[in-house]
């Protein structure tokens, strides 16, 4: 009971944010649903570099490559994830589709402040999953076309600092 006889209301509960998990190389990456349009097996893509599905045609980029880890050889667990905002679609390989998940937004987390250059362009923050952390990918990064993005990439490689075991800008050195 509270002041003047009323039931303290219950607080009320975090909006979640849905994520589908998904692993490319040795990452484990959380990718915002908002903007998925589908998730392809190889076989039903096709083998072209455009794949076009619902009257949307959406751009093939290896999500692996875009964050420049190293990848599994195709395989039987791997897919294409259809992303697009109704102004740019783009699809995605990744190695595995682990689940679709509803996070409390009190639960995802930003980058650490030492995270100071391109990452912060393409992660947002990260969430635990399980025992493991799934980086958040930036939605608009996704979106991006290759070349820009690579481009912007080129100019901002990090090296790593042995004396300070982080990594650095070397533009800004």
């Amino acid at each position: 009971m509270a002041l003047r006889g009323h039931n303290i209301a219950a607080a009320p509960t975090e909006p979640t944010v849905r994520f589908l998990i998904a692993t490319c190389g040795p990452c484990m990456l959380a990718v915002p649903s908002d903007w998925i349009r589908g998730i392809l097996t190889r076989e039903e893509a096709g083998s072209a570099q455009v794949v076009t599905s619902a009257g949307t045609t959406y751009p093939l980029t290896s999500l692996t490559d875009r964050l420049r880890l190293s990848s599994r050889a195709d395989s039987s667990d791997t897919r294409l994830i259809l992303y697009g905002n109704g102004t740019c679609a783009r699809a995605f390989t990744v190695d595995e589709v682990i689940e679709l998940i509803d996070v409390d937004r009190r639960d995802l987390r930003p980058l650490p402040a030492h995270f100071k250059g391109a990452e912060r362009t393409r992660l947002s923050g990260f969430l635990f999953y399980g025992s493991a952390m799934a980086l958040i990918v930036n939605p608009l990064w996704l979106l991006e076309t290759t070349g820009r993005m690579d481009t912007f990439q080129s100019r901002t490689t990090l090296q790593l600092d042995e004396t300070r075991g982080t990594l650095q800008d070397p533009a800004l050195v």
